[in-house]
């Protein structure tokens, strides 16, 4: 009987990734419901309110100063009356993505979910000043766009703190290195089979695809968004001043020039949100 061929390193990574826990039901139905104009917030609510683990934290940061509501929510339906369906969702999903996948002892890379959260509320950020999508949709999108890095973290540290050394002494980013030690391998199309795997939206699977290589031809608006925000988190340390010249796309300069000019303006205060981001959704020692 002939032997089986070697398992490589990248089967190896989609057998483990495959094994990750699906989302939450109450968060896929939840997703179903949101696709729905007709759905109402009592039966949202009702949704929402199976798991009661859910509730404690979403009302906890609802109730942050991150929010800023004038008073106290002490339910779902209140929430979903003050904030909207959109923003609970964006906090169901998020909250049960970082059950599944956030920080560990045992997981390297300890800035992925910090430059993952700041992604998020500059993407959301844009998407409100420029209108190109809807921000909820852009702050879920900023959150996973590096989830396949993330996976990677989680499935295979040594790996990654491999690819990690590797970048870090070429000076090259985690992108350009990923094949030289998992063929074949593209943590973007790795982040789209997870949003396959977890029943998300199509433009959403797309824009974790595209983060890193826009299409030539027509470029969806969420995925210019993530493409954008990733730009401002990585080189945030250059664009406190000025955004340097040929960091974004021509179509990204063409359609957000208004938002974009005077980063001094308005990038400290936005950087101080995502910290706050941060703080909220990781805890105070990250940021």
């Amino acid at each position: 009987m002939p032997n089986s061929a070697p398992e490589t390193p990248l089967k190896t990574l989609l057998d483990a990734a495959d094994k990750l826990p699906s989302l939450p039901k109450v968060i896929l139905t939840v997703n179903a419901m949101l696709q729905d104009p007709e759905t109402r917030t009592k039966d949202l609510s009702r949704i929402i309110e199976k798991d009661i683990s859910l509730v404690t934290r979403i009302l906890k940061l609802v109730n942050s100063a991150f929010f800023g509501l004038r008073s106290t929510v002490g339910n779902i339906p209140d929430a979903v009356s003050l904030l909207g369906f959109d923003t609970l969702h964006r906090l169901t999903l998020s909250l049960s993505i970082l059950d599944i996948l956030g920080p560990s002892k045992k997981m390297p890379g300890d800035w992925l979910w910090p430059h993952s959260i700041r992604t998020a509320v500059f993407c959301e950020y844009l998407a409100m000043e420029t209108q190109l999508c809807r921000p909820d949709d852009a702050f879920v999108a900023g959150l996973l766009h590096d989830i396949g890095l993330i996976v990677l973290a989680r499935c295979m540290p040594e790996t990654f703190m491999d690819l990690e050394k590797k970048s870090r002494e070429s000076g090259k980013p985690f992108f350009l290195m990923e094949t030289s030690l998992i063929p074949d391998f593209s943590h973007a199309d790795m982040g789209a089979a997870m949003a396959l795997k977890w029943q998300l939206p199509p433009a959403l699977k797309q824009a974790i695809a595209q983060h890193h290589r826009l299409p030539k031809g027509t470029i969806a608006p969420l995925s210019l968004l993530v493409h954008t925000a990733n730009m401002l988190d990585s080189q945030r340390d250059l664009v406190r001043n000025e955004l340097p010249a040929g960091m974004l796309h021509p179509l990204a300069i063409k359609k957000m020039r208004a938002v974009l000019k005077n980063p001094h303006i308005w990038f400290p205060p936005l950087h101080e949100k995502g910290r706050e981001a941060c703080h909220l959704f990781l805890g105070s020692s990250h940021g």
